[in-house]
C-alpha cells in the first residue's frame, strides 16, 4: 500500500564518511516505504559535502522511478552546498 507521504531525516553530519550509510537509509526507505511524495528533512544538517548531493539526486530518481515526487526541507549548509553545486532549488525545497 502506498501511503500520501514519508518523512526521512538526516542527521547532523551528511559527508563522505556518512556516504554508504546515508545511501543504504535512502535505498531501504525508498524499498520499504512506498509513498507518493517522500520528504526529505535535512534541516539538522551542519555538515554536508558533494556525496550527500550525489546521494540525493540517486534517491530522487529512484523515487521518481516508483511514481514518487521528492520535496526537502533544507538546513543552510545544505542549502549553501547545493548553490556551490549548480542546483539551488532543488527539488521543491523549503529552508529550514
Amino acid at each position: 500500500m502506498t501511503s500520501e507521504a514519508q518523512v526521512l531525516r538526516f542527521d547532523r553530519s551528511c559527508t563522505i564518511v556518512e556516504a554508504e550509510s546515508l545511501r543504504a537509509m535512502l535505498r531501504d526507505h525508498l524499498a520499504n516505504h512506498p509513498a507518493k511524495t517522500v520528504h526529505l528533512d535535512l534541516s539538522a544538517v551542519e555538515e554536508a559535502d558533494v556525496t550527500l548531493v550525489q546521494n540525493l539526486i540517486a534517491a530522487r530518481k529512484s523515487a521518481e522511478a516508483q511514481g514518487a515526487s521528492v520535496t526537502a526541507a533544507l538546513s543552510p549548509a545544505v542549502a549553501e552546498l547545493l548553490v556551490r553545486t549548480g542546483l539551488a532549488g532543488w527539488p521543491a525545497v523549503a529552508a529550514a
